[in-house]
């Protein structure tokens, strides 16, 4: 992923800081007033896919509703709490990347239960087509497919699923 900092700050002080963030300094973008980060955003992701936008204030607002997914940190009841699509407590923000594993991991899950919801379809199909397939068999087996696509859920994030393990993650608005 790409990590870029959107500052209205000047050029020395956000290099600085974004030196300390491990940000290419190249990254940095200083000088910015809203419009210019909503500008640099709509570039940046024109389809609204991919971009995670990160604000504090009232002066994010526009970037934040150019991005796919924006966030903000709990403070003081802002402007922005509202318009973001979650915030977030605590100090710091190592949650971004457990975001991201579980984005991936979700993502697993889908692609593992559309495949079995296919297949499982197809044979499904298949046999009520050849006339195989009897009633109290159907009956059976519909409400079992869906448990089976639940298991396979939950096997997927097993371990997200531990207490304790999801905790520091941010709380939707």
């Amino acid at each position: 992923f790409a990590c870029h900092l959107l500052s209205g700050d000047r050029a020395d002080k956000v290099v600085a800081i974004a030196r300390q963030l491990g940000i290419d300094p190249a990254a940095a973008h200083a000088a910015m007033s809203p419009t210019d980060k909503a500008e640099w955003v709509a570039r940046a992701d024109p389809l609204r896919r991919t971009t995670l936008y990160l604000g504090d204030g009232a002066n994010d607002v526009p970037a934040c509703q150019q991005a796919a997914c924006s966030g903000t940190p709990l403070v003081d009841r802002s402007l922005l709490e509202e318009k973001a699509d979650f915030y977030f407590t605590g100090r710091g923000l190592g949650f971004v990347a457990a975001l991201v594993r579980i984005g991936r991991l979700r993502s697993r899950a889908v692609r593992s239960v559309v495949v079995f919801a296919a297949a499982y379809n197809l044979v499904a199909v298949g046999f009520c087509l050849a006339g195989l397939m009897h009633p109290l068999v159907a009956a059976v087996a519909m409400p079992s497919g869906s448990l089976l696509i639940l298991a396979l859920t939950v096997l997927h994030f097993r371990r997200w699923l531990a207490p304790g393990r999801v905790a520091g993650l941010p709380t939707a608005p």
